[in-house]
């Protein structure tokens, strides 16, 4: 995993320093599997594609793409950073599945197309709650910006949870960078 600089300025390119860290994180998965990452890096790991999913095309997105075969491990994994309810957002969903979520995709695809309407619902509520709380943290203009910006800031917070040496609270609110501003009023607020 790549280091944070030493000085303050290096938290002033927060999207280098997460890409930096995701990338070396993906690389490691391919090359040795999930088994061989960390407990705090299995962490980041399924937390950041909860992320990406959420924001690009919801819960349902999640549970079909490979992301969703981390859907029980996510729960865990938001409590351990302290995000309890973003975690029991995640269970109810995960609670639609009768049987639990299955780890297997095709036949949680399949379980997918079996759920009843009101998972549906449940589902788009869930985004809503999910992003309405992400986005409540920015105040920029655009919605584009906001979801990117969202990203980096959650990815950014979530690196200090798991890693707090290695990614320090005051590295992350060194700057007038408004992500990076969001991201101290994020450490403020847990």
């Amino acid at each position: 995993m790549p280091k944070v600089a030493s000085s303050t300025a290096y938290p002033d390119d927060i999207s280098k320093w997460v890409d930096d860290t995701w990338i070396a994180l993906v690389r490691k998965e391919a090359a040795t599997g999930m088994k061989s990452l960390s407990d705090r890096e299995r962490a980041f790991y399924v937390i950041n594609n909860l992320f990406a999913e959420v924001g690009n095309g919801g819960m349902e997105q999640y549970y079909f793409n490979s992301s969703g075969d981390y859907a029980t491990e996510v729960v865990a994994a938001l409590q351990t950073i302290g995000a309890a309810s973003s975690a029991g957002l995640v269970a109810a969903c995960n609670r639609a599945f009768r049987k639990g979520v299955p780890i297997d995709r095709d036949k949680r695809i399949a379980a997918l197309g079996r759920l009843p309407d009101k998972a549906a619902q449940l589902f788009a509520e869930t985004d809503d709650a999910l992003c309405r709380a992400w986005l409540a943290v920015l105040h920029q203009e655009s919605t584009q910006q906001q979801l990117i910006g969202l990203h980096l800031v959650e990815t950014a917070r979530v690196l200090h949870k798991l890693w707090p040496r290695r990614y320090p609270k005051a590295e992350l609110g060194s700057s007038d960078n408004k992500l990076l501003n969001a991201s101290a009023f994020l450490a403020k607020t847990n």
